[in-house]
């Protein structure tokens, strides 16, 4: 078969796989820490129809992708994937403590199905993922 196909095109279908398996093994990784997060399933308050939870796991979802498509778009090796996506999580981390100084329950505010600070969760967590796709460096 590989006489149908020229070396590069073989070479590029495995970088692909093996950079897609790694990506979303981070992806999953980042989305099993961030329920580790909260005090709440966010599946069963979903199926419950909570919309705040869903508005914040969406922004937990899209925040985590934007960081680890921005490493994959610049190139980065897979150190600098595995390096880079952990400090995107670490920002999004630091972003969700922070949240704590201002908004000191918004927590169980979420659980309880507050829109108002869900949407604000949702804003920061996109716009923090945004500034670090952006601050990303690689060589």
């Amino acid at each position: 078969m590989s006489h149908l196909l020229p070396k590069t095109l073989l070479t590029q279908i495995g970088s692909f796989s093996v950079f897609t398996i790694v990506s979303i093994t981070i992806f999953l990784a980042a989305i099993f820490l961030f329920k580790k997060f909260t005090s709440y399933d966010e599946i069963e308050e979903i199926k419950k129809n909570n919309r705040a939870v869903a508005i914040v796991y969406s922004g937990a979802i899209l925040s985590v992708s934007i960081i680890i498509a921005s490493l994959v778009r610049a190139e980065a090796g897979m150190i600098e994937l595995l390096i880079w996506s952990s400090v995107g999580l670490v920002a999004q981390i630091i972003l969700f403590s922070a949240v704590k100084l201002i908004f000191p329950k918004y927590i169980e505010r979420i659980k309880n199905g507050e829109d108002a600070i869900a949407i604000i969760m949702f804003s920061l967590a996109i716009a923090i993922a945004l500034i670090n796709a952006a601050c990303i460096s690689t060589p």
